[in-house]
């Protein structure tokens, strides 16, 4: 499995859009997904769906396609089935998003000690990606400003300090009159936290079909 490519549009409207051909390949079934990322057509750069999604699924030995997919990859794309012509919905993005979950601290009894530190981006970020995935959008925007104010604050103490010395990183000035840096530590520790995951249902509906046509 590739990936797609990322553009960048200068003119006439600065953006960013994915692009390119993906191949997906299942060694046990012979089959294999062609996914083309592409930007539709526009009146002289401007409108068009840069988020669009074609491709279709077929037998590696035979070359037959079995299935056709259409579809926008930030919305929703579908499936259809070439020999019935029913056609089934693959991805929706609205549902996929709204089953993530906030992310969990591995051991809470020892997040007070040393494990979670309150720099983690989970404890600063914690109330904001919560209340997005709530819904809660007033709540989201009280929550982040809330932790750039923090920011701010902690900005403005430590350039009031002249002895300052950062955690993770060690400095001094080089020759030129700028300054150099250097880890501490050779890595970065695993962060406390893990991110629950959710069975999704449509993945259960195309077993429960590959199990059909066995």
């Amino acid at each position: 499995m590739n990936a797609p490519d990322l553009f960048f549009d200068i003119i006439p409207v600065p953006g960013a859009h994915w692009g390119g051909k993906v191949s997906i390949r299942c060694k046990e079934s012979g089959l294999e997904a062609e996914l083309i990322f592409y930007k539709s057509q526009s009146f002289f750069g401007f409108g068009g769906n840069s988020r669009a999604i074609k491709g279709k699924v077929f037998d590696s030995k035979t070359l037959k396609t079995m299935y056709e997919i259409e579809g926008q990859w930030d919305r929703t794309v579908l499936m259809k089935d070439v020999q019935s012509g029913d056609t089934v919905e693959l991805y929706d993005a609205g549902e996929a998003i709204s089953k993530l979950s906030t992310p969990l601290v591995k051991n809470p009894e020892a997040s007070n000690l040393k494990e979670m530190k309150p720099t983690e981006s989970a404890m600063v970020w914690g109330e904001v990606s919560k209340a997005i995935l709530l819904g809660n959008w007033d709540k989201a925007r009280e929550e982040k400003r809330k932790v750039e104010e923090r920011e701010r604050m902690l900005r403005k103490e430590r350039n009031c300090r002249d002895d300052w010395v950062p955690k993770h990183f060690r400095i001094s000035r080089n020759k030129e009159g700028f300054w150099d840096c250097w880890p501490l530590n050779p890595s970065v520790a695993a962060a406390p936290i893990i991110t629950p995951c959710k069975r999704d249902t449509r993945e259960e509906r195309l077993e429960n079909t590959r199990g059909t046509e066995r």
